[in-house]
């Protein structure tokens, strides 16, 4: 991971950090405000707020169905929740509420839950709102259910390690224990294990366990609440998550809902328009995000375990001045490309992305490891691509060509030999690839084919780069 992006995922860390808590009092009363209602929700915002109106209460109906619906919660009545919405994080900070310096959510001795935010929509903060009222469980599984909800703070960056992965997963989850601001670090590994256990045993075994623990109770609690559920050591089955050779970080319940992707999708975290992530179609895409200076690239998520990876970090590849055109080649598992940074900085929580998705034609790519018949290279309107390939059964074969590169151009070819082997073919006749070579035994060919095999076992996503010279 670069230096610049180490940089805003410490800064982001800062803001995101919100702690679900029980207090008393009557609660927060701002004396000037705009106010919208709904069935379960009271939401509050600053007169001179313009990035949010009336609208929003129907996108926080539909997270409350969403996410209340896939934890189990039942149809009960429920709420409201009192939704405060600040400016930004300076905001926050400077109106002296119950949140000193970061988002949270607070649940007076009355019963009464509020939620403190500079998000329109603050799915890490909703989350809480929604499971504090069956109980107040200690943080490792309260923010590690939130956060794998949301996948909020982003997880991703834990992988951008060596391959003995972060330091979090070399010692005891009984280690995790900072989550306090302004610099907690046990976030990113409570929501991986609240993802493991829910990949493993379901979201209605997890509940269980989260229904039997108190606040403050310690790792000898849990372990024996966990122990009593689910018939297995924690400190076993974080052993598992250890040394497995795949794991997935958050199951991100909202992104993964979302509509196929397809043509001009705008990612934002602002109640107009608001999205979050563009699920890929199954057949595999080509995606181009808008480059912005400073921003922080898009993420790629899978939407279930069978497309958990080791050691990818997620992130766009880069380069100096732009963001690489990405294939995602099919594969057996949903991908979604999401936006890379919900929090925004502390004075301006605005962000946006803008992606151009386009379907792989049906034609672009096959199984049939000695076959290229009917099919077409995909079109790159560019002089460089990177293919972010999920490992698959049986070798695939794909057609590249670029649009702005002279065909007499050759081509450049890196990956991670590691991973697989790629062959290059210069050609395609009467259905059969012809002059095929190890892509890594040359720098340099004229090959607009590619034939991908994957090493046994293999759970790592290939990258290739791709350049046509």
């Amino acid at each position: 991971m670069s230096a610049r992006r180490r940089q805003r995922a410490g800064a982001a860390w800062a803001v995101v950090m919100g702690l679900a808590g029980c207090g008393g009092g009557h609660g927060t009363s701002w004396g000037v405000e705009k106010s919208w209602s709904s069935e379960h929700f009271i939401y509050h915002a600053r007169v001179d707020d313009d990035s949010v109106d009336a609208t929003v209460m129907d996108q926080l109906e539909a997270n409350a169905t969403l996410i209340r619906g896939w934890l189990g919660l039942g149809s009960e009545p429920w709420g409201p929740v009192h939704y405060f919405k600040y400016r930004s994080i300076d905001d926050l900070v400077a109106a002296h509420g119950p949140c000193p310096a970061t988002a949270c959510t607070n649940m007076l001795s009355s019963g009464r839950i509020e939620v403190h935010t500079p998000l329109a929509i603050d799915q890490h903060e909703l989350t809480h709102s929604y499971h504090l009222p069956v109980g107040c469980a200690p943080k490792l599984l309260m923010e590690g259910l939130a956060t794998s909800v949301s996948c909020d703070p982003p997880t991703e960056s834990t992988l951008a390690m060596p391959a003995g992965g972060p330091g979090w997963l070399q010692g005891s989850w009984r280690d995790l224990d900072s989550f306090e601001a302004p610099a907690p670090t046990s976030y990113p590994a409570a929501g991986a294990l609240v993802t493991w256990l829910i990949d493993g045993w379901g979201t209605g075994a997890f509940m269980d366990l989260y229904r039997a623990t108190a606040c403050h109770d310690g790792p000898d609690a849990i372990a024996a609440a966990f122990n009593a559920r689910y018939g297995v050591s924690l400190d076993d089955v974080w052993s598992q998550l250890q040394t497995a050779p795949r794991r997935r970080l958050c199951t991100f319940v909202e992104g993964c809902a979302e509509p196929e992707a397809t043509g001009d999708v705008v990612l934002g975290n602002q109640a107009a328009g608001y999205r979050v992530a563009a699920p890929m179609p199954a057949a595999g895409a080509l995606v181009r995000a808008s480059f912005v200076t400073g921003a922080v690239a898009p993420f790629v998520r899978a939407c279930d375990a069978t497309g958990a990876l080791s050691r990818f970090d997620g992130y766009w590849p880069l380069r100096p001045t732009a963001w690489s055109p990405v294939v995602l080649a099919p594969g057996s598992s949903r991908a979604v490309v999401a936006l890379g940074d919900v929090r925004g900085t502390n004075a301006d929580p605005t962000q946006a992305l803008s992606l151009t998705v386009t379907g792989l034609p049906a034609a672009s790519a096959g199984s049939d490891p000695g076959s290229c018949a009917g099919a077409q290279p995909l079109a790159i309107d560019d002089l460089a691509v990177t293919l972010l390939i999920w490992p698959q059964p049986a070798p695939l074969v794909l057609g590249l060509r670029s649009t702005v590169a002279a065909s007499t151009l050759t081509t450049r070819f890196r990956y991670d030999g590691a991973v697989g082997s790629v062959e290059a073919c210069s050609d395609c006749v009467n259905g059969v690839l012809q002059g095929c070579g190890d892509a890594a035994l040359v720098d340099t060919l004229n090959a607009p084919w590619i034939r991908i095999h994957w090493a046994p076992s293999s759970f790592e996503v290939m990258t290739l780069a791709v350049q046509w010279l």
